[in-house]
């Protein structure tokens, strides 16, 4: 539907997509598209999802490990996580290494043998 005469500018809302010919911009949730990212798109599994078409996705979230998307016109979202870093396995692990406690070992007399004083 056009938002107002004149305007150049049309919403869809049940895809939620936004376009301003006189910007030249295609918005979704109001953010730009892209592309699906190619770290998402060389799985077979999206292959056989979606086919070899060029897909645009509009980002739902991005976070310190992971980045979401929706595929713009399917009813599908994909994420993407970072590997962990070893010593990052999530909260309080690993476990940091237990103390020692460095123990004196006995002192033994030399005169007589006995431990501890004599």
């Amino acid at each position: 539907r056009r938002v107002a005469p004149g305007t150049g500018r049309y919403l869809a809302d049940r895809a939620e997509l936004k376009v301003d010919i006189q910007n030249a911009e295609v918005l979704w949730r109001n953010d730009e598209l892209r592309p699906v990212p190619d770290s998402m798109t060389q799985y077979s599994d999206f292959e056989t999802i979606f086919g070899r078409e060029a897909l645009h996705c509009g980002i739902v979230t991005r976070q310190e490990h992971r980045l979401w998307v929706h595929v713009v016109g399917t009813p599908y979202d994909l994420i993407e996580w970072d590997e962990p870093q070893v010593a990052d396995q999530g909260l309080n692990f690993p476990l940091p290494p237990p103390k020692v406690e460095e123990v004196k070992p006995p002192e033994i007399c030399l005169r007589c043998g006995k431990v501890g004083n004599c």
